[in-house]
């Protein structure tokens, strides 16, 4: 029997402070994987990505003291949009753990951007969309999630490695023995955009080797266009020489 395959991305960023409307992002990851629809468990990976990016407004004081980013560490930095929209593209849905607030910031920074997914993402949280209550767990920041379930993370408050113990926490299984994950796409979105299918999972070389054909048929097409072109200018020569042969012929006969 065919797995039922889905594809979602786990995203995350850190900013200069809390107010997306006067703040800004300065780094953000994403990490995409493809799992069974039926079991919420985790096949493999598709990509991730992960980049800083200088703010045009101060990194406030206390948001560095959380994330341990200062302007000196993303000073002439900017994020590769090409390689994001790609494993963007390769989304049904996003995930993130407190969605409200992560949403906000890319939703303003995509706006500014020119970048553009039509239709909109679905979003699911971690956060509201799992019942953490049946674990008797009132604090329900990502940290004391991953101390509760013993997940180590390399550095707490760095987005990538949010996210990869985001994605280890929906791999863990709640007390009716199902992943987390599986419980999250259960419920609704916390904001529900239009169904989306992304295109068939495809490796890099693919999309490359891809790129290279088409680039070469454009070329076969280009080279087209210009034989049109040199055709019918040889033709509009020809049809002036030809015009004024004639005129000689018919001035030497009005001479005669």
């Amino acid at each position: 029997m065919a797995q039922n395959i889905g594809q979602a991305g786990f995203i995350d960023v850190e900013t200069t402070g809390l107010d997306y409307l006067d703040e800004e992002i300065i780094e953000l990851a994403l990490v995409v994987f493809r799992f069974d629809k039926d079991t919420g468990e985790i096949i493999d990976y598709i990509g991730e990505y992960s980049g800083l990016r200088e703010p045009e407004v101060p990194i406030k004081k206390r948001a560095s003291e959380v994330h341990g980013l200062y302007r000196r560490h993303v000073k002439g930095k900017s994020l590769d949009h090409d390689r994001l929209i790609w494993l963007l593209e390769r989304c049904e849905f996003l995930i993130a753990h407190n969605a409200d607030f992560d949403r906000d910031f890319i939703n303003k920074y995509f706006s500014v951007n020119g970048i553009k997914r039509d239709p909109p993402f679905s979003w699911y949280c971690s956060m509201k969309g799992i019942d953490w209550s049946r674990r008797r767990l009132k604090r329900v920041n990502l940290q004391n999630l991953l101390y509760r379930h013993g997940i180590k993370i390399a550095q707490t408050h760095r987005a990538l490695d949010d996210c990869k113990a985001a994605i280890q926490l929906l791999q863990a299984k709640n007390k009716d023995g199902e992943y987390y994950l599986k419980e999250l796409i259960s419920g609704p979105p916390l904001f529900d955009g239009t169904k989306y299918v992304p295109p068939p999972h495809q490796t890099l070389e693919e999309i490359l080797q891809s790129h290279r054909t088409e680039e070469v048929a454009a070329a076969k097409s280009n080279t087209s266009e210009k034989d049109d072109h040199r055709n019918r200018a040889i033709r509009t020569i020809a049809l002036i020489l030809w015009a004024f042969v004639l005129l000689l012929i018919i001035s030497q006969c009005a001479i005669n």
